[in-house]
């Protein structure tokens, strides 16, 4: 059984324990945003242990998105090493892939940040002007959300915090030009690194090294936690792992990420982010060999993974139409009424978020079927015409 699952570890298949992982971040990244529309900031909390356990609970969005970071460097880093592997390597399947998977919710979250946005300003303009900014974790910067053209073509094309702004008051898109940029990185830095052409190593390195160079410091560092998760790939392709051996490190990597996920919110930042990375990916190994749960289990796992990323991505500009409409400019102390509205707004945006998926991200094969016949003609056109 632990080969089987390892076999599906090396071979993208899935994997129950990865997917709870990022079904939970997801729904993390969610609650945080949540308590910022709902709750007063930490520093007006109410005093107690219970009170401060909460507030640690549900502030941990940014930690989150460190493990996604993993995640994708676990499994998008492995894709590529597999390909290169087994001689299947090609960049045209390999920008199908990634960018059929990426627009497919990028495109209809922008469209809809545009549309709650417009509503909610139209209602409410001061909740847009970004005077809320500092209370509501993201949503408009100061001088309000940017939803230009430019700024939409920018996020389309992952420029954002490059060149453009996050679109709207969707603050969290921010996350997905660190993504784009890894994927282009990584198959760079592996071709750098594997034997071949030198010529085609060394050109290799220096696009690689470009990159790293002309990207903000913010998106090259982060590219490290990234790069953990490849690592936790390699470990697992290895097998030179006892799976006792991987159960020790795991639970012991379990324990320092929850230990780094407290310390973050003393110390937020980089000081913690690397800590967590490191953590999540000392975990991974484990997990893809772990005993199933069972049925339930894997099933719920399995939904909260495939709804994960359009969660991501949507969530927010609905939140915040409905804080700007109904809320704005109040926040709650922390209470049983307070907890409930809380919930009532998760599950809302699960609701939500389920909805935009089976619209959109459910449909990604096809659409990158699309894509893919689309790029073929256009590049057999080029031919004959240059021809």
């Amino acid at each position: 059984m632990m080969i089987a699952r390892q076999a599906s570890a090396l071979s993208g298949g899935r994997l129950p324990h990865l997917d709870m992982l990022r079904g939970v971040a997801a729904v993390m990244v969610c609650v945080g945003h949540v308590r910022g529309f709902v709750l007063v900031d930490y520093a007006q909390r109410p005093t107690g242990p219970l009170a401060q356990l909460f507030y640690l609970f549900v502030g941990r969005h940014h930690q989150a998105v460190m493990i996604f970071f993993v995640l994708s460097g676990f499994l998008v880093g492995g894709s590529v090493i597999r390909a290169h592997e087994r001689g299947l390597w090609s960049w045209r399947h390999y920008a199908i892939q990634r960018l059929g998977r990426l627009w497919i919710v990028i495109v209809p979250a922008l469209l809809l940040t545009l549309m709650w946005d417009s509503i909610g300003q139209a209602i409410n303009a001061t909740a847009y002007s970004g005077q809320l900014w500092p209370i509501l974790l993201s949503g408009p910067p100061p001088g309000g959300g940017d939803r230009s053209l430019w700024a939409l073509l920018g996020n389309l094309a992952f420029l954002q915090t490059i060149l453009v702004p996050s679109f709207g008051s969707n603050g969290p898109m921010w996350s997905l030009a660190n993504e784009f940029w890894y994927y282009l990185l990584f198959p760079l830095v592996l071709k750098a690194a594997r034997p071949g052409v030198p010529w085609s190593r060394l050109l290799s390195g220096v696009a690689a090294g470009l990159l790293l160079l002309l990207l903000p410091v913010a998106i090259s560092v982060a590219f490290l936690i990234w790069l953990f998760g490849v690592g936790a790939y390699l470990i697992v392709a290895s097998c030179h792992f006892r799976p006792a051996a991987l159960r020790t490190i795991g639970m012991a990597a379990s324990g320092a990420l929850l230990m780094s996920m407290i310390a973050s919110a003393k110390w937020p930042g980089w000081i913690t982010d690397f800590p967590i990375g490191l953590a999540c990916a000392g975990m991974i190994p484990w997990l893809t060999v772990a005993r199933d749960l069972g049925d339930g289990y894997r099933r719920c796992g399995h939904t909260l993974s495939e709804i994960s990323y359009t969660l991501y991505l949507v969530h927010f500009p609905m939140l915040m139409f409905l804080y700007a409409t109904l809320l704005a400019p109040r926040q709650f102390p922390l209470s049983a009424a307070s907890a409930g509205m809380m919930a009532a707004l998760v599950i809302i945006s699960l609701l939500y978020a389920t909805t935009i998926w089976f619209l959109f991200e459910r449909n990604t094969d096809r659409w990158r079927r699309v894509l893919e016949t689309w790029l073929l003609h256009s590049s057999d056109r080029a031919v004959r015409e240059g021809g």
